[in-house]
């Protein structure tokens, strides 16, 4: 006695259909996962966020160099740049506007103005400063003659080492007993 196979249901061949479909799918975001990762990591250079130092070329406003947008268009990252870049450009003149609302709340002349940074590191919880808005913005006014103290539980050893010209509290009650009042 042989057995027969079952008829085939109809609907088999769609679920092959769209299994074929969601494959390609997911080829395709790797593959536009690898080329976004290839635009950060690239970005992540330009912007100071990696071991290697920026050129002169990499400086906020400057126009990538020929070659590096060549290298981008060859990923296919153009536009994942153009946009990483303008993101770039806004956080920038964010901090810019922290020393201008600073300077303002204290009548624009910041000179001896006790100023409190909490928090030193870019994200809550990390020990990693670099290009952290907060010490950027803190070297700024400290430029202008305002006193800075910083106080990052997890971050201050490292931003002492990249900032040692600003001052730092290790406890908030060092912090209060060093300055009862101060702009935040």
């Amino acid at each position: 006695m042989t057995e027969s196979l079952p008829p085939e249901d109809p609907r088999d061949g769609l679920i092959r259909e769209q299994a074929g479909q969601i494959e390609a799918l997911t080829a395709l975001v790797a593959e536009l996962r690898g080329q976004l990762d290839a635009a950060l990591r690239a970005a992540a250079r330009n912007s100071g966020n990696s071991s290697m130092p920026p050129s002169a070329d990499d400086l906020p406003g400057r126009r990538p160099p020929a070659r590096k947008e060549r290298r981008a268009a060859e990923l296919d990252a153009g536009q994942a740049l153009g946009f990483l870049r303008e993101v770039d450009s806004i956080n920038l003149r964010r901090r810019t506007r922290a020393v201008d609302l600073a300077a303002d709340l204290v009548g624009g002349d910041l000179a001896d103005v006790p100023v409190c940074v909490l928090g030193a590191a870019f994200k809550p919880g990390s020990d990693d400063v670099r290009d952290s808005p907060a010490l950027d913005v803190a070297q700024i006014l400290h430029g202008m003659g305002a006193q800075v103290i910083v106080y990052d539980p997890a971050a201050l050893a490292n931003a002492r080492r990249i900032y040692p010209e600003l001052s730092y509290a290790t406890t908030l009650a060092e912090l209060h007993r060093t300055h009862t009042s101060f702009l935040c």
